[in-house]
């Protein structure tokens, strides 16, 4: 619920509930048509209009339009002879994976982001690890913050964090992908991680951890509750690569030289490239 629909009065409530009952007809009709069905005046439509925190009438309907639209682009309705169809599928991955972006945005911990781009820009070295279908974002990430000159190596074996996390100290980051963190490599992973008191980063859908591990970062992404037939599930894989994204904006924007070498770089790869 929006803030402003606490401050509505009882009659505004019910018409509110009206509109988000058949949010097409009042994206479809005027002033004038609303209040009449409403069966309210023009005037008290404004005013909830104002109280929604719209400018005008057009400007909600034109909000309520661009969320219907959403709606429909991540709705998953099979018509009929279009079951597993090329255009179902495509529809299909597209309903998941827009959904992920959404939700995963809707509940995004700014704060929490920007100390984590700190902390990787401060840290003296990084390991991501990845399992399944979470080592294709890992081992993305990886080489991402290795282009900004970050000491970054990925794994996706828990021999190598084993090994590795020996000649990991405090300074250091262990950043961990898993969806419902159900495979022992990762739970492994991050109890000898809090063991030798390295940093863990645990990019997942979980918001809670059990008392035998903890996190130090925690950030969440969403996956759609249908796709549980797919492999790899592909709003998990879009959810993962999206925070991945928003991470490496963050990092690069801490780092003082990264324009000027990007900058640098693009002249050397123009000049390979005539």
């Amino acid at each position: 619920m929006k803030e402003n629909e606490r401050k509505l009065t009882y009659y505004e409530q019910i018409t509110y509930d009206k509109i988000l009952k058949n949010p097409s007809f009042f994206i479809d009709s005027s002033l004038k048509d609303l209040a009449k069905v409403y069966n309210i005046s023009d005037a008290s439509i404004v005013r909830l209009i104002k109280k929604m925190g719209y400018k005008s009438l057009k400007n909600m309907q034109m909000d309520f339009y661009n969320k219907l639209e959403l709606e429909k682009l991540m709705s998953i309705n099979c018509e009929e002879g279009e079951d597993y169809s090329t255009k179902f599928l495509a529809k299909e991955i597209l309903a998941y994976s827009i959904y992920s972006i959404i939700e995963t945005n809707k509940n995004l911990d700014y704060k929490l982001m920007n100390d984590l781009g700190y902390k990787f820009v401060k840290s003296s070295k990084i390991l991501v690890f990845g399992v399944g279908n979470s080592q294709i974002t890992a081992k993305y990430f990886s080489t991402l913050i290795s282009k900004l000159g970050l000491f970054s190596t990925y794994s996706d074996s828990i021999h190598n964090n084993l090994i590795s996390m020996q000649f990991m100290t405090k300074n250091d980051v262990l950043v961990v992908f898993s969806s419902q963190l159900k495979t022992k490599e990762c739970v492994k992973t991050i109890q000898i991680a809090n063991k030798n008191n390295i940093c863990v980063v645990l990019v997942t859908t979980i918001k809670e951890l059990n008392e035998y591990i903890r996190a130090d970062y925690i950030v969440n992404y969403s996956k759609h509750s249908l796709e549980y037939n797919n492999f790899p599930t592909f709003s998990s894989n879009v959810g993962q690569m999206y925070v991945s994204n928003i991470l490496f904006n963050i990092i690069s924007k801490k780092v003082d030289y990264y324009q000027a070498k990007i900058k640098k770089a693009n002249i050397l790869i123009d000049d390979w490239n005539k």
